[in-house]
């Protein structure tokens, strides 16, 4: 793991690393992750463990989150789009 405890080269992977997320608004971005509370490590707070944790780990999750709210905007937009069909058909009557 690349955020370990006690790996000489943390830091440096550190800073390589959670600089792909500066164009992505990292800093929200590590707090939306540390808010979800998925990587709450002891004795970390949210935030340390989030920055600790391997890179690939939190963008996995990055990923699972937004492809969970996708589907779940089509599963709204779908049911929205039942619901106006239904509607007109009544008034239709």
């Amino acid at each position: 793991m690349v955020f370990k405890s006690g790996n000489r080269n943390s830091n440096k992977h550190a800073t390589e690393n959670w600089h792909i997320m500066e164009g992505l608004g990292w800093l929200n971005t590590l707090y939306d992750v540390a808010t979800d509370k998925v990587f709450n490590k002891a004795p970390h707070n949210a935030i340390d463990s989030v920055m600790k944790t391997n890179l690939y780990e939190v963008f996995t999750y990055l990923s699972w989150k937004s492809a969970k709210n996708e589907y779940e905007s089509a599963v709204r937009d779908g049911m929205d789009q039942e619901h106006r069909i239904k509607q007109s058909m009544k008034t239709n009557r």
